[in-house]
């Protein structure tokens, strides 16, 4: 039941977020449920899908707008801060520590979605570390999930008939795997790597968007050398991020171009790459402590 209204809710923040556009809902807290567009929506809600007439009023009764929220939401951090006032949200130890214990804790369901799907742990478990910052745009869940993609790519991953994205780790852990797996994600292949760049024929390279374009062996006579060595026909992007004394260069690769389907910023894509490789490290590093 929890999880009916939960999906009540976020249902009711998209309508209520769009409702609240109009000039005349703004003047006073609790206008929603007496809305006209309200009681449409609310009729076509249960002749439809057999929603319940009397919640859907009470939690529209509830509901008001939330300016802040709005202004959050015209103005996201991946548009506001640059990538060393971004990364610092995001990789911290609170995230790094809690993203060790989901393991511990989960260590087969995501040994079970790599198998099944074919995505490294780590990411799975950067994506939730970081999309539990909680939701104001009507995502759901810990993989806050927009409806169309809870949809598409939510899995019943416990096998107990129903998709759970909020109680069931299985759930979660599976439906952001599948997520992943639906946008070509690579397993056990790279997502980035630091680069040196030289002389000027790279500038037009880095005018090409964070979707992998140029190959390797290319980039290399462009003036681009990754610090790892790599395969020459590996396809990259060039990407610039922007430190406090400077910019520094990186290679995005397919799956790095993978994470932005997530969200479409190179800089949330660093960061939960950053985040994953940092959670790994320790997870790796706490297992020979024990060992």
């Amino acid at each position: 039941m929890a999880s009916s209204i939960r999906g009540i809710r976020l249902i009711i923040t998209l309508l209520a977020t769009a409702v609240g556009c109009t000039p005349a809902l703004s003047v006073t807290r609790n206008t929603y449920g007496e809305n006209p567009q309200t009681k449409i929506f609310i009729e076509a809600m249960v002749a439809k899908y057999g929603f319940s007439e009397g919640a859907l009023q009470d939690v529209f009764s509830q509901a008001e707008r939330r300016d802040d929220i709005l202004e959050l939401m015209s103005k996201p951090a991946e548009k506001r801060l640059q990538w060393f006032e971004y990364r610092k949200i995001f990789l911290t130890q609170e995230r790094i520590d809690g993203g060790v214990r989901f393991w511990k804790q989960n260590a087969d369901a995501l040994a079970d979605a790599a198998a099944t799907f074919g995505v490294d742990p780590q990411i799975i478990i950067a994506i939730i570390g970081v999309e539990t910052t909680g939701s104001y745009a009507g995502a759901m869940g810990y993989g806050q999930f927009i409806p169309s993609s809870y949809r598409r790519f939510a899995v019943d991953f416990d096998a107990n008939g129903r998709r759970d994205l909020w109680d069931s780790p299985r759930d979660i852990i599976g439906s952001v795997a599948n997520y992943f797996k639906a946008h070509g994600w690579e397993l056990g292949q790279p997502v980035a790597v630091r680069a040196n760049v030289s002389g000027d024929d790279w500038r037009p390279v880095l005018e090409l968007g964070y979707k992998p374009n140029t190959v390797l062996d290319a980039l290399r006579h462009d003036g681009v050398t990754p610090v790892t060595p790599l395969p020459d026909a590996l396809t990259a992007a060039l990407i610039q991020l922007d430190q406090q004394d400077g910019p520094e260069y990186w290679l995005g690769f397919n799956n790095f171009y993978v994470i932005t389907r997530y969200n479409h910023s190179p800089l949330y894509a660093m960061a939960v790459y950053q985040l994953s490789e940092e959670i790994r490290a320790a997870y790796e590093q706490a297992k020979n402590s024990y060992e």
